[in-house]
């Protein structure tokens, strides 16, 4: 795309690419054929810098949407650092944690010219929307900054059942997770990991949204969301996501299924999940607990719950109708490859619903500001302080479209 993104994300880009810029050394070396203007590769290098998830733990990477797992390899930046005289390449290729290193880096090696000043891109925007229709909002590019990922958008290969699923890391940690390494094999066990109960993400009656069964292997499903909504401002962020064709893909009796967040930034992130339905049935959201080195916790006491890593904490107070439930669960995979807990935030059966989380985080050691969520007048309020930063906003939904939020 013109934007620089790779769909299929980072780590999938560098297994691309790392071919390409070998084919293309000896295209130009040998038959005096030059493809370097085939694409708008310092792009490619600037769209690796922005989907980078660097933390201080080893759950880090990048932005994980589908199934990518790592960010980009060595290789292909040293290339374009070289060939394009383009810093950012060169930056990306000494940054630890944000590429990582394979058995080819000798290639990078080779490439790489020192002579080429290094430096992120600094024009490039905190908040941008990416293709297929990725909304990413965040603060800066250290392990510390905070990183809010929001999966919108049209099917592509290598995707996951993950419509208006979130990613969160904020202090060094990521807090609300996209479980990483689905299988590619619909027999294993972990192919669950592909489908919406294994993200941060929404289910109706149990059940997620449209995807296939793998008889096309890891081809792109039919479902879609749209975004709907998406506003910044100096400190924030604001989007809507809405991915009703998608359920409806599933035969679910949706009429709406719609997810609105506000990232006000480094530290607090309010969700509303507006469901509205033909039957009534009962609905869950699902927030995904970080826990591939086996160091997440998730502990839940009445309509809270938080998430616990060793640089970080996330607590979330959920609010809905007065039956709702927040419980702590784990996904039903064989405990020997791995422990995946999450927190379900379930509303009962009915034929509309309406879904508040509101989520801080912290470093670890600091505790968390009391905030506070109250419905009145036909709308949600939230109010506090958390680390010093007031918070009062104002979510109210409305008949069509994205609600009326008020900071």
């Amino acid at each position: 795309p013109a934007d620089g993104a790779f769909p299929e994300g980072p780590d999938y880009w560098h297994f691309t690419f790392n071919y390409w810029a070998v084919s293309a050394e000896f295209l130009r070396r040998r038959c005096a054929i030059d493809v370097r203007d085939a694409a708008d590769f310092p792009a490619m290098a600037r769209y690796v810098q922005l989907v980078a998830l660097p933390t201080r733990s080893k759950v880090d990477g990048c932005i994980n949407i589908g199934d990518a797992f790592g960010t980009s390899g060595a290789e292909p930046l040293a290339w374009i650092g070289r060939h394009f005289r383009d810093g950012t390449a060169n930056q990306l290729v000494i940054t630890p944690g944000t590429i990582r290193n394979l058995p080819n880096t000798a290639w990078a090696a080779i490439w790489y010219d020192p002579e080429v000043p290094a430096r992120l891109a600094p024009d490039l925007a905190m908040d941008r929307v990416i293709f297929p229709g990725i909304v990413i909002s965040r603060t800066g590019w250290s392990p510390d900054d905070a990183v809010l990922a929001l999966r919108s958008g049209e099917p592509e290969n290598h995707e996951h059942a993950d419509r208006n699923s979130l990613i969160f890391a904020a202090h060094g940690e990521r807090l609300l997770n996209d479980p990483l390494k689905a299988s590619y094999w619909r027999t294993d066990a972990k192919w669950l990991l592909r489908l919406t109960a294994a993200h941060t993400a929404l289910l109706i009656d149990g059940r997620g949204h449209q995807y296939h069964e793998g008889e096309e292997g890891t081809n792109a499903s039919k479902a879609a969301a749209h975004l709907i909504d998406h506003r910044t401002g100096r400190d924030w962020m604001q989007a809507t996501s809405d991915a009703t064709p998608a359920y409806a893909l599933a035969g679910l009796p949706v009429a709406r299924v719609q997810r609105t967040v506000v990232f006000l930034k480094p530290d607090i992130l309010i969700v509303c999940d507006e469901v509205r339905l033909t039957a009534a049935l009962p609905v869950q959201t699902r927030w995904q607990v970080p826990n591939e080195d086996g160091k997440g916790r998730l502990a839940v006491t009445g309509p809270t719950f938080t998430v616990t890593r060793p640089h970080a904490t996330l607590r979330a107070e959920a609010a809905g109708p007065a039956d709702f439930t927040v419980t702590a669960e784990n996904l039903p995979l064989p405990e020997d490859g791995g422990i995946y807990p999450f927190a379900a935030v379930t509303s009962p059966a009915a034929r509309e619903h309406c879904l508040i989380t509101v989520c801080t985080a912290a470093p670890a050691g600091e505790t968390h500001g009391p905030v506070t969520v109250a419905a009145s007048c036909n709308a949600w309020q939230i109010a506090g302080t958390h680390r010093n930063r007031p918070v009062r906003v104002t979510i109210k939904p409305v008949a069509e479209g994205a609600p009326v939020v008020v900071l």
